[in-house]
Parts: C-alpha cells; sequence; structure tokens
C-alpha cells in the first residue's frame, strides 16, 4: 500500500511561524541529516507505534527551519487526504467528524489551545496483537516542473494504524508549533473539512480529493490570515 500524489505547495511567510524573539519551534536536528535522506526529499516524517498502541513522530529535513516548518503542517494535511482517501471507507465521516473535534479543541473561544487530540479520541486508538514497529514514513518530496510529492509508506501493511496516525502527527504539531504556525494549522484543517462538505470533487472517495482538499485548506487559511493581517503571504 504505496501511494504518491504531486502537489504543488504554498511556501509561506515565515512570520506566519515565528514572531520576535519567541516562537517555541521543533529544533532540525542536523546530526539526523544523513546521507540516506536522498537530496530532492525535503521532509520524512516517520510515525511508529510502540506495544501500548501509542506513537512516536519524528522528523528529518534537508530544508531550512522556516521551510521544515511549512514542511511539516503541509505533511500532515497531505497524510489527512490520504487517509481519508484510502483509509476505511466507513470511517471517512468519523475520521472528519474527528478532526473537526480537533479543530475546536485547539481554536476555543478563549483562544489557541494547546489540546490533547487523543486522550478520549477512539479513532487514535489501536488494538491488537503485535503492535510495535507499525506505522509509517512519509516523504515530502521535490518533483522537477510538477510541484511537491507526497509518498505514503506503511511499515507494516496494516490498515489499524492510518487513522490514529492522522492524529498524532497533528498531536506533534500542535505541541511544537508557534502559535502562529499552530493557528495557520487549524485554519487549514477547518478549511480542508469545508471542502469535504462542500465542494463538489472533494469527498474522501474521489482520487481529486488527495489534492484539492489541502490545496482547499492551504488557500482558505492564507486568505484568512490575509484578511486578518493585512499581510500579502
Amino acid at each position: 500500500m504505496q501511494r504518491r500524489s504531486i502537489i504543488s505547495f504554498l511556501t509561506l511567510a515565515s512570520f506566519l511561524f515565528l514572531t520576535p524573539a519567541q516562537a517555541k519551534t521543533p529544533a532540525v536536528n542536523s546530526s539526523k541529516k544523513t546521507p540516506q535522506l536522498a537530496e530532492n526529499v525535503l521532509l520524512e516524517t516517520t510515525i511508529v507505534f510502540n506495544e501500548k498502541g501509542q506513537a512516536k513522530v519524528t522528523f528529518q529535513s534537508n530544508a531550512s527551519k522556516d521551510d521544515t516548518l511549512t514542511n511539516k503542517i503541509n505533511s500532515a494535511l497531505v497524510l489527512y487526504a490520504y487517509v481519508m482517501h484510502h483509509g476505511p471507507e466507513n470511517q471517512r465521516i468519523p475520521l472528519l467528524n474527528q478532526v473537526q473535534r480537533s479543530v475546536q479543541k485547539i481554536a476555543t473561544n478563549s483562544g489557541l489551545q494547546r489540546a490533547d487530540l487523543i486522550t478520549g479520541n477512539s479513532l487514535a486508538t489501536v488494538t491488537g496483537k503485535d503492535l510495535a514497529n507499525k506505522g509509517l514514513k512519509v516523504y515530502l518530496t521535490k518533483e522537477s516542473g510538477k510541484g511537491n510529492s507526497i509518498e505514503v509508506k506503511p511499515l507494516e501493511n496494516s490498515q489499524e494504524i492510518l487513522l490514529p496516525s492522522v492524529f498524532y502527527m497533528f498531536q506533534d504539531l500542535t505541541n511544537d508549533l508557534s502559535e502562529n504556525g499552530l493557528r495557520f494549522m487549524v485554519l487549514a484543517m477547518g478549511g480542508m473539512n469545508k471542502c469535504y462538505r462542500e465542494v463538489p470533487g472533494c469527498k474522501g472517495e474521489n482520487a481529486e480529493s488527495l489534492v484539492k482538499a489541502p490545496s482547499y485548506g492551504l488557500d482558505l487559511a492564507v486568505q484568512i490570515i490575509s484578511k486578518v493581517t493585512g499581510a500579502q503571504i
């Protein structure tokens, strides 16, 4: 079960992620920049589960810190789109609804919250035997003349880790992005859900949703932030 989708991503202004002299941002660990990471790979995301069904998310990057943050959000959104399309058909609506609950947990009336997206979330729960080392890798690569490509490679041929992987990816970024980055991500998540609900051809069963939903979410987030801040992104 290996899929690739081509999508041209926006390059976002760094102020979305960094505010002067602050911004808790995940460090790009240069010690992990190994020769095994191909030159055209912008970001490699690894999500691995342990025997208790809990996942750890790690990243390797060939990009600058600012671009890495952008690439992490792009990868999370496209992983969501991938699972909406390739995951269990009867879980598409529950997945959409649970992502929307995650949006509401993060974007509250009292402001942005670094919410717990895992506890009490049945779709983030993995059950069964031999869970250790099950997971997947997400590669964001640069395709000459085509934009960027997302490739998802399960480490084990198992469907059961697909839905939980979406929430562990969003959880990792919820914990680590700056406030501006988190705001952008949650707007894009909500925008994707709007696309799935309202835009023709954007239903999860349609292959074109792999590109259309993330692009719609990113575009909507840019529009909202540009309108609020007056900045051109």
